[in-house]
């Protein structure tokens, strides 16, 4: 193989967007597997968990991943602030909430312990995932925010 057919298949984007399809079917699967697991467990109407979140979440990096791909400014500015929010509320919300309501200190044995159990299956790649994606949309819009605060900085300095 010459080597613009290697670097056309190590490209990230298209990995980033085959990898959030697999975490959307393997969520799903395993909310399929759970559904199974507790149909019999409701008490009182109110079942164990409510799985269609993680699902939900596993859609919302498929989009983003796909506006990473359409490569257009709006869909690179959606993709920043959903996978984002996506990192939010799976790390910093729930990893700091949990120290705060545990009340341990922060990023110790007891706090990573109490944590790491508590997560779902699928969460760790959603949180790789999402990360990816901010990481990219970050390094894109980079140029174009420091292209902005130099301009902002002359109009400041000249005001």
């Amino acid at each position: 193989m010459d080597e613009s057919r290697i670097s056309s298949l190590l490209k990230l984007r298209p990995i980033i967007f085959g990898l959030s399809i697999f975490s959307l079917v393997w969520t799903w699967s395993d909310t399929v597997d759970r559904l199974a697991i507790y149909a019999g467990y409701e008490v009182s109407g109110v079942s164990p968990f409510w799985p269609y979140e993680q699902v939900l979440l596993a859609s919302f990096l498929l989009l983003a991943s796909l506006g990473l791909l359409l490569n257009r400014p709006w869909s690179q500015w959606a993709s920043l602030i959903v996978s984002g929010r996506i990192l939010y509320l799976l790390t910093i919300r729930s990893f700091w909430n949990l120290a705060h309501n545990a009340e341990v200190p922060l990023f110790s044995y007891d706090h990573v312990s109490l944590w790491y159990p508590n997560t779902y299956d699928g969460q760790l790649l959603h949180i790789v995932l999402s990360a990816l994606i901010f990481s990219c949309e970050w390094c894109l819009k980079l140029k174009g925010f420091l292209g902005v605060l130099c301009v902002l900085s002359v109009l400041c300095v000249k005001w």
